[in-house]
Formats: structure tokens, C-alpha cells, sequence
């Protein structure tokens, strides 16, 4: 199964075979850029989250990583 990983304010994407890699990306490009990543399946459902998608530069506000870094984590079996 394919996996998109994005961070909105890099405009950074990448496209992922495993869930589990995905979700190693997505923190990655969380703590790299200070900004919110997500992942997701090929379905668009949202598999994990880091960051407040509401800070930061999306708004123009800068924000301390350490304060806000919590993660949405969704998992689903296939059958």
C-alpha cells in the first residue's frame, strides 16, 4: 500500500511503501521544519499527525517545536 507524507508549509511531499516508514518520515519532516506533517493512504484517510495544523506558519506565527509536538496517530486493518 502507498503512503503520502506532506508538510503544507515546506510544500514537501514524498510517497512511501510501508505504514511504518511513513509514519518514521512524517516525524522526520515534523522535527526538520518545526512545522505540521501528516500522512496518509492512498484512500486520503489521515494515518498520523504531528504538530498543531492551526500553528505556525500557517498562520505566520512561529511556535517552539517542543512545546507543541504531540502526535494523532489512526490505524486501520486491511481484510
Amino acid at each position: 500500500m502507498k503512503y503520502l507524507v506532506a508538510c503544507p508549509a515546506t510544500d514537501e511531499r514524498e510517497v512511501c511503501a510501508s505504514q511504518e516508514h511513513a509514519i518514521d518520515v512524517c516525524y522526520s519532516m515534523h522535527k526538520e521544519s518545526g512545522h505540521y506533517a501528516y500522512a496518509e493512504d492512498y484512500l486520503g484517510w489521515t494515518v498520523c499527525e504531528y504538530g498543531d495544523p492551526y500553528k505556525g506558519a500557517l498562520l505566520n506565527k512561529p511556535y517552539d517545536i517542543e512545546d507543541d509536538c504531540y502526535m494523532s496517530y489512526n490505524s486501520m486493518e486491511v481484510i
